[in-house]
């Protein structure tokens, strides 16, 4: 899989949601790299990486604990957005002595029901009639509607970026999703936490991402952006980057 590997200290891992891949988190890396090693790759499918034979959340775990006993990383923090989160709950359920802390992006360990039912129903779109013309439907629902409005540029940008995924391969993946829990994780999770959401997010509503970190068994630090949606990378860079580097810096201190 294509990696990224910027910066020098404590690692940070950063796990891209679908139809992302590492340059989610390039204005992350750019922020903490005197401080701290981030770390984000193209998932199998997404990016730069090959399309997987069989798309597998649990593969998806097993690649992540792997990536960091290969690159000789004792303990990271893991920073999960999305789908991302249910891998990063996986991982860290694998193999607890390599996690030194979560963060969760719009993440919840499984999809609700309403977007479980927009997933399925967009795979089988795309696989009829390809990722033409789905950018702008997806930044749509993926952004606050004051995103395109005050960045047409990077709106823009981001739409053609969508759009450029492999149609078959997303369409695997938004299936894979539809069907993924990490639920079961949950009880086995005992390190200090840290939810982003943001107030306009259809995937992952502030209601449903505090619902899930009250099931965490230490306590799950929360914190939410006004006027965002799915995307608080893009949306509120500054605000999301130094909600991590705060997090960071109080669990490696």
């Amino acid at each position: 899989v294509y990696i990224e590997d910027r910066g020098d200290g404590p690692a940070l891992l950063c796990i891209h949601g679908l139809g992302g891949g590492a340059y989610f988190f390039a204005s992350l890396a750019a922020a903490l790299q005197s401080h701290y090693r981030v770390i984000a790759l193209d998932l199998p499918g997404s990016g730069y990486s090959p399309r997987a034979e069989l798309f597998s959340f649990d593969d998806c775990a097993e690649l992540v604990v792997e990536l960091l006993k290969q690159r000789g990383i004792a303990a990271a923090c893991l920073l999960g957005h999305s789908m991302g989160t249910i891998i990063a709950l996986k991982a860290t359920a694998l193999a607890p002595e390599l996690t030194r802390g979560l963060i969760f992006v719009g993440g919840l360990p499984e999809a609700l029901p309403s977007a479980k039912e927009r997933l399925i129903e967009r795979a089988r779109r795309i696989r009829e009639h390809g990722m033409s013309g789905m950018g702008r439907e997806l930044l749509s629902v993926l952004t606050a509607p004051r995103f395109a409005q005050q960045f047409p540029d990077k709106a823009a940008l981001l739409e053609r970026v969508l759009e450029s995924n492999d149609g078959g391969a997303y369409a695997d993946i938004a299936e894979a999703l539809a069907g993924a829990s990490a639920t079961g994780c949950l009880s086995k999770i005992n390190v200090p936490s840290l939810a982003l959401a943001g107030s306009d997010d259809r995937f992952a509503p502030p209601q449903a991402m505090k619902k899930f970190s009250a099931q965490l068994p230490v306590h799950t630090a929360y914190r939410e952006f006004a006027e965002c949606g799915h995307l608080p990378f893009f949306e509120h860079p500054e605000q999301f980057n130094s909600a991590v580097r705060s997090f960071l810096d109080q669990i490696v201190s």
